[in-house]
């Protein structure tokens, strides 16, 4: 058995390798001494072989472990996330378009109304399957359309009934 002496590779080693197109090999490796999981990446840089190791995660199966590795390689060279993966396109959509709207109506509110509290960001909920507003209060928002802008409830409706068609 032989062993090849390899360099220690940074974040920044492994974007620059990325930038010149070398050929990596990047794999999800097992540590029984960690148990996890660690992102491998290996490469030939000139006359030198590159390693670098990304951080410990746990996976229920190798597959699993395999796609992990793969987020996290994109993920480390700058790639945006795959917004499709985990929300469609129609509620990315309807989500930032309804984030639009209540900032716009906050705006206009202008401190107005003392007792309101500025809503959060959108989350989704995945039990009931729809966009949800993350507020303080929940009247909030509801005190917002009535007062400021009458046809943003059936804006948001709309937007939320095209998100639940398109899932």
């Amino acid at each position: 058995m032989s062993y090849i002496e390899t360099r220690i590779a940074k974040k920044g080693d492994v974007l620059a390798a990325a930038k010149e197109g070398i050929k990596m090999e990047v794999r999800a490796d097992y540590s029984e001494i960690e148990e996890g999981w660690r992102l491998v990446v290996l490469y030939w840089r000139g006359e030198e072989y590159w390693s670098y190791e990304g951080r410990l995660f746990r996976a229920v199966s190798q597959a699993a472990a395999f796609e992990h590795g793969r987020k996290q390689y994109s993920q480390l060279l700058g790639e945006p996330r795959e917004a499709g993966r985990k929300f469609s396109a129609a509620y990315v959509a309807a989500r930032s378009a309804l984030e639009k709207k209540i900032t716009a109506v906050w705006a206009a509110a202008g401190g107005t109304e003392p007792n309101l509290i500025k809503p959060g960001r959108i989350k989704f909920d995945w039990q009931r399957g729809e966009p949800m507003l993350k507020v303080t209060r929940g009247s909030t928002i509801d005190v917002l359309e009535s007062r400021y802008n009458p046809e943003f409830a059936a804006y948001r409706d709309a937007a939320l009934a095209e998100v639940k068609q398109q899932s």
